[in-house]
């Protein structure tokens, strides 16, 4: 296991602090240990989140290329450099980082040191696909009895669709977004940015800040499973809304947003 370092400059820094509103003085999860096993912007962003609120937030990386948002811009100079993506720092700051390879035994062993020594792990993956890598809630319970484990998937860990693979723009598709980004008389578009990406990162952080409380009441473990289809789909409740009570299907309107 690699010696931890530190990403960016945020909630980790002795000499950060936020403005006067949020400040870090107050340390919402001073104490928390949060373990990051995601990838990409959803899961990230969530412990991103858990960190500026206070929590001692680590991120494991593969030891290969690291984590996928390595290679999303912007770069500087439009140089692409997994060293210097901008989208990676902004979503892992305040973050230590380590590089770990799971799939191996010294790994598995170093990852059970770690689940044992923290209160919440977060994973890019269904409960089903941590299980079958060997690490799944049950497992992660034996190890801590009172660890929390959030799960962020394109479809969530239960239902008929939980085995399919998403991104984006199906998200876009599925939680109704496409529908309403571009013009009429063209087909539907994903919604820009990644935006259905940090709306589901924001959701599992909510969610997850709620199993910390609910822990202190009750010193149990706790699954929390998000969606990002139902992430979405609450995102867009406006145009949902609209239709329930009166009959109106939204429309494409401008290419705002797309």
């Amino acid at each position: 296991m690699a010696a931890s370092t530190k990403i960016g400059g945020s909630a980790l820094d002795p000499e950060f602090q936020m403005g006067a509103v949020g400040s870090m003085q107050t340390k919402l999860l001073e104490g928390i240990k949060v373990l990051d096993l995601s990838e990409g912007i959803a899961g990230p962003f969530c412990a991103k989140l858990l960190a500026d609120l206070g929590a001692d937030a680590v991120k494991v990386e593969r030891p290969d290329q690291g984590d996928m948002s390595r290679s999303l811009g912007p770069f500087p100079d439009d140089q692409p450099d997994i060293e210097k993506s901008a989208s990676f720092f902004y979503f892992n700051t305040g973050k230590r980082s380590i590089v770990l390879d799971l799939d191996s035994d010294s790994g598995k062993a170093n990852l059970i040191k770690l689940v044992r020594q923290h209160d919440v792990v977060i994973a890019s993956d269904t409960d089903e696909g941590l299980r079958e890598r060997g690490y799944g809630f049950e497992e992660l319970r034996r190890w801590n009895p009172t660890v929390i484990l959030t799960t962020v998937s394109g479809f969530g860990s239960f239902g008929p669709l939980s085995a399919y693979e998403s991104s984006h723009l199906i998200t876009c598709a599925v939680g109704g977004w496409a529908q309403l980004c571009g013009v009429p008389e063209r087909e539907p578009l994903q919604a820009g940015g990644a935006i259905t990406q940090t709306l589901t990162g924001a959701y599992a952080a909510a969610a997850t800040l709620l199993a910390v409380f609910g822990r202190s009441q009750h010193a149990g473990g706790e699954h929390i499973d998000v969606s990002a289809q139902e992430a979405a789909i609450c995102g867009a409740q406006i145009p949902s809304l609209i239709y329930e009570y009166s009959g109106i299907v939204a429309e494409r309107y401008s290419s705002v947003g797309s």
